[in-house]
């Protein structure tokens, strides 16, 4: 079981111009995969990314994305509906994973 928390609540909302960070925890040792989709409909892997290259997260520690201050999620515009989703696998998925 994952569960995803922006600690905003059951549906979060964000200012534009705000940087959109998020909690993954899970309840086994698990590899982890998150995508973002933009309002205009582009999507970009946000984990594991340059920054935080091993997608393996412990249960006991869970992971903040994007969790660099090098790397930043900014909001651009007020209404645009903006998605997250996250996997996560027993198994190591990015070969199979574009």
């Amino acid at each position: 079981i994952m569960s995803l928390d922006t600690g905003r609540g059951q549906k979060p909302i964000f200012n534009a111009g705000e940087s959109l960070s998020f909690k993954v925890k899970t309840t086994t040792d698990a590899y982890v995969y998150c995508y973002y989709q933009e309002a205009k409909g582009d999507i970009f892997k946000v984990f594991p990314n340059r920054f935080s290259p091993n997608a393996f997260i412990s249960s006991s520690k869970g992971l903040v994305v994007p969790g660099s201050k090098q790397f930043q999620l900014k909001l651009e515009q007020r209404g645009d509906k903006e998605s997250v989703m996250c996997i996560a696998s027993h198994e190591d998925l990015d070969a199979k994973l574009p």
